[in-house]
């Protein structure tokens, strides 16, 4: 187990950076929940912006599968932000360059089929969205776990704790980030 310290990091930065990074997955947590069921019921909302029925049927394995894929992007997009405040935007330059090509390949083989993988149809595009997302999510876990700098920073050797303050602070400032 490595001791809690910084390394190249101001120690109150990295504290902050910690903090910050915990609320994130914390606040994904949260706004993971209404958004799931904001994909998985926005075929309400296609028929009430008069979409064709027939339209909806034929999206609705994706957006079904679209809905669970919000679970591992909210804590992606915890991620990217992590990286960015760290000075290390690389790792998701590389990690989305890399997933591009995988979701392409993967979209093409459960869209159409390939061997005994059956063909799924447009479903088909939402599970590799779905596979390489989680993909992304639990990489990028690995990577904090595995890489010296982000191990020091010590974000998964304590329990998750709501820190009201701090994550009052990352919805008002995230919210209207999100907005605009």
């Amino acid at each position: 187990r490595i001791p809690c310290h910084l390394g190249g990091l101001d120690p109150r930065r990295g504290a902050e950076v910690r903090r910050v990074v915990r609320q994130g997955f914390i606040a994904a947590a949260f706004l993971t929940i209404p958004a799931f069921f904001l994909v998985w019921n926005v075929s309400s909302l296609l028929r009430m912006f008069g979409v064709e029925e027939t339209v909806i049927e034929l999206g609705n394995g994706y957006r079904q599968i679209m809905a669970v894929t919000v679970v591992p992007m909210m804590f992606v997009a915890v991620w990217r932000n992590a990286f960015a405040a760290l000075g290390r935007p690389k790792i998701f330059l590389v990690a989305t360059l890399l997933a591009l090509p995988a979701n392409g390949l993967a979209n093409a083989v459960f869209m159409f089929g390939f061997g005994p993988i059956p063909a799924m149809g447009v479903a088909g595009a939402g599970l590799s969205s779905a596979i390489v997302a989680t993909g992304l999510a639990v990489g990028f876990a690995a990577f904090a776990v595995l890489n010296t700098e982000m191990r020091q920073l010590c974000l998964f050797q304590r329990r998750l704790r709501v820190d009201k303050r701090h994550l009052a602070e990352t919805f008002s400032l995230g919210i209207p980030i999100g907005f605009s």
